[in-house]
């Protein structure tokens, strides 16, 4: 833990970068939030460590983990959680649906999943037949999965078996049951079903060099009523994700704590993670952007690119680029 001398430190330095301009020109509306995360992922690494290290001054966040992001969109909706933290696909379904909900932070634009295939799979064009793990139906493993295969030349529906299996270690676990034959998986289980032996026949960066993969949404009325606490939020977000630029051993142990892997691939996942974090909440370039909605478009999910005026709220995106 960092001591608290070090963390007032930490504090002022993220006030002289201008990242904490304007979380704290009011006290926050709601000082206890409940933040959904769609799996435990490297990717919140800023969520992480602003929770171990106190970073969320002025607020009470508790961080609930889901079994996909597919859930925990339901469960935002319900009410169960304040804030979703989930990729963009998983928020814009119920926004298609007419539920008044907006993404309001990115930062996490990591395009760093992988298929992972049983020995006798080379590639995705020769795994007709296979059975495909993804963490649930309507998830983002589930709509990158199904683009992979129409794009090599497979249907989806037709000429594989997609079935949903939870987080990435759990379908690993799966597949050395013999249960599945080729996974998407996230860092670190990627790096674990390499050492196995498994071969990797897709990578994600290979259809997008950044991608929205996690990002923060809440009702349009949770963000109106309560922007001080939204502001303080993702404050602590940003200084977490400074934290985790700038000491790598804190980080690492921290990707240990939460996902419960070994050092050496908390260390490869923290390395990869890392590169596409941004403590300004920007979202991805033009072509991650373009990359996703080809991915959602071909899903079927969508008809055609949903204008970014109905689905973001870019006030915080847009403080904090000011303030850079």
């Amino acid at each position: 833990m960092i001591p608290t001398g070090m963390k007032s430190l930490i504090a002022g330095a993220m006030l002289v970068t201008g990242l904490t301009a304007t979380a704290f020109a009011q006290s926050p509306e709601k000082t206890s939030v409940k933040v959904g995360l769609a799996a435990q992922t490297p990717a919140f690494l800023g969520l992480y460590l602003a929770d171990a290290e106190g970073l969320y001054d002025g607020l009470d966040v508790e961080l609930v983990a889901f079994r996909s992001g597919s859930d925990l969109a339901r469960a935002v909706v319900s009410g169960a959680v304040d804030v979703a933290a989930g990729a963009l696909i998983e928020a814009l379904v119920p926004i298609q649906q007419g539920q008044p909900y907006k993404v309001f932070w990115g930062g996490m634009n990591n395009s760093v999943m992988d298929w992972y295939a049983i020995p006798s799979i080379s590639s995705i064009a020769d795994s007709k037949g296979a059975r495909y793990g993804i963490s649930s139906y309507g998830s983002l493993t589930d709509f990158v999965t199904r683009y992979a295969l129409e794009k090599n030349g497979l249907n989806p529906e037709t000429d594989v078996q997609i079935i949903p299996g939870g987080s990435s270690s759990a379908r690993l676990a799966a597949m050395e049951a013999g249960q599945l034959d080729v996974n998407l998986l996230i860092p670190p289980a990627k790096f674990v079903a390499a050492e196995k032996g498994y071969n990797k026949i897709l990578s994600q960066s290979d259809i997008a060099p950044d991608y929205p993969y996690e990002v923060l949404y809440a009702s349009e009325s949770f963000i109106a009523e309560n922007p001080n606490t939204v502001a303080a939020l993702i404050d602590g977000i940003a200084k977490g994700v400074e934290l985790a630029k700038s000491d790598g051993d804190r980080a690492i142990k921290e990707i240990e704590a939460r996902t419960g892997v070994e050092t050496k691939y908390a260390t490869l996942a923290y390395d990869e993670i890392v590169k596409q974090l941004y403590a300004d909440g920007r979202l991805p370039t033009e072509a991650g952007m373009k990359a996703f909605w080809d991915v959602t478009i071909m899903s079927g999910e969508f008809a055609e690119v949903l204008p970014t005026s109905e689905w973001l709220d870019p006030t915080f995106i847009d403080e904090h680029a000011t303030a850079q």
